[in-house]
This record gives structure tokens, sequence and C-alpha cells, in this order.
């Protein structure tokens, strides 16, 4: 796995130039607030493109991950909850999937669809590099969804998501390398 700091437009390139890897995904880590006990409190949660979890090769404890149609603006009303914060909005109560959360800050309502396994963690750094603290932790998934605008040409110079990638079980660094160099010189 290599992680890069990379725009909306350049994963979409790396797609469909970059055939040595096996899957690739995008996240941002993305802060919300949630009524928790009758207390707004300010969550760590991510959004990521619906690849993130086949990249992963995880599976839920309890429901689904992201469909990749759910990666599409006006269909990313979906939130995966961490098996921590399943726990303590709803007491470990399977019938929390299918039901609906709204996020304090944006004030969309999310649709439950999952819980991930208890003591999964995927990418708890915080901006200074070092590791996070127990219940810092990313808590939530939503799906990260792009518009025209981050597609096109002209966001090609806006930062802000991570990409991820799994090399395939055939290839190795050496295939990849060539690959994202010719990509990379193509663009600039």
């Amino acid at each position: 796995n290599d992680i890069l700091f990379n725009t909306a437009p350049s994963y979409f390139d790396r797609l469909e130039a970059i055939t040595a890897l096996e899957e690739q995904a995008m996240f941002a880590l993305w802060f919300d607030t949630l009524t928790i006990n009758r207390i707004p409190e300010e969550i760590r949660g991510m959004r990521a493109t619906p690849s993130l979890f086949r990249l992963l090769q995880v599976e839920p404890a309890l429901g689904r991950v992201f469909t990749d149609a759910e990666g599409e603006i006006g269909a990313e009303q979906k939130i995966i909850l961490s098996h921590g914060l399943w726990q303590r909005l709803y007491g470990g109560d399977q019938t929390a999937v299918g039901q609906d959360l709204r996020l304090g800050w944006t004030g969309q309502r999310y649709t439950i669809i999952g819980v991930m396994p208890r003591g999964f963690s995927f990418f708890d750094i915080g901006d200074d590099g070092h590791a996070r603290t127990p219940g810092d932790e990313v808590q939530f998934w939503i799906p990260l969804a792009f518009t025209a605008a981050q597609r096109s040409d002209d966001a090609r110079t806006r930062y802000g998501f991570f990409h991820v990638g799994r090399i395939r079980p055939d290839a190795t660094i050496e295939h990849v390398q060539p690959q994202v160099d010719a990509l990379n010189a193509a663009n600039f």
C-alpha cells in the first residue's frame, strides 16, 4: 500500500492509467457533530470512495459497506459506524442498521448501512503524523462523492484527499512506478 496526497481529477486518471494496482481509493478525514446523550459532540469521521473497504479487504460486523452507486452525488447519504460509536449510540442494538442518523454540522440525514468490527482501524493518525489517542479515532465513514467541478481539470490544483492503492498479486512496485511516472510526465 502507498498513500499519496492527491486531487480528484488525478485519482480518476490513476484509476485508468495504473493497471498494476488491483484497487485504489480516495479518502479525507472529516469532523462532524453528533448528539450523544443529549450532548453535541464533535466526532472524527472519514469520507471515502466506496472502493476503500474493498481495498482494505474488510467486511463489516453488521450490515454492509458502500456500493459504487453510493459514491455518486445524490446517492451518498449512507453512513457506516465504528463498533464503539454503535455501542454508544445504540447500545449494540442490531436494528440500528437501516435507521437514519443526522450529522449536526451539515444537518444531513444519513442511513446507517453497517457497523465495522470491534477494533477496526485505518489511518488513525493526526495532522502532525503522530498516532491519535484512544477515543480520537475515526468513528464513522460516509461516501466520498465528487461533483463535476471537483472532477474537472480546474480542480487539478485542489489537493485535499489521500489516495491509497493495493498492488495486484502478480505485480510489484517496479511495475507500478513506471506507470505513475508516465502519468505524472503526461500531466506536467
